[in-house]
């Protein structure tokens, strides 16, 4: 996967904020290999992640917009796309029998966590830790996914990991809640 030019994203951003539709095809074309790469692991299926990445690219056209800094796109449209497959497994996964995703169990460096408790972190932090802990990503698969460096990715699993001691105890879901 090429690394992202984003000095040319952003002024496609631009371009596509003043609607032009050229432009937003310019920056699908661009960012659709990362964001199905992203959909198709987090989901496990070809044919959701491709679901996901249309709904995602729906929600970026129609709130494109409301961005901003154009220099964000590239993380927006990540967060765009985080929801989205995360509904999709909450809604459409028979095998949860009505248990919300979000009070499902994490297991963090032998400690139990929820996956509500993990979205609370920031974003970079909070899907870095789901595609580790949940997913079974190493570091440079996460990289690779997020458009980030290898240390960084290390960097958000150990701060996010370190911040989720600190805000829910040592004990994790040891409150029940």
């Amino acid at each position: 996967m090429a690394t992202l030019d984003y000095n040319y994203i952003e002024s496609l951003v631009n371009m596509a904020q003043r609607k032009d539709s050229n432009a937003f095809a310019e920056l699908y074309a661009a960012t659709y290999q990362m964001q199905y790469a992203y959909s198709c692991h987090y989901l496990g299926d070809p044919v959701k992640a491709q679901y996901a990445v249309q709904e995602t690219y729906i929600k970026a056209l129609r709130g494109i917009t409301t961005l901003r800094d154009s220099k964000l796109f590239v993380p927006w449209l990540n967060q765009l796309n985080f929801k989205v497959c995360f509904t999709l497994i909450n809604e459409h996964n028979p095998e949860k029998n009505g248990i919300e995703v979000e009070r499902e169990p994490i297991v963090i460096d032998g400690r139990q966590f929820r996956i509500g408790q993990v979205l609370a972190l920031p974003f970079t932090e909070a899907q870095s830790i789901i595609l580790h802990y949940y997913n079974g990503m190493n570091d440079k698969e996460i990289a690779r996914l997020m458009d980030i460096s290898r240390g960084s990715a290390r960097r958000a699993i150990r701060n996010g990991t370190g911040r989720l001691a600190a805000l829910m105890g040592e004990g994790g879901d040891d409150d029940g809640k």
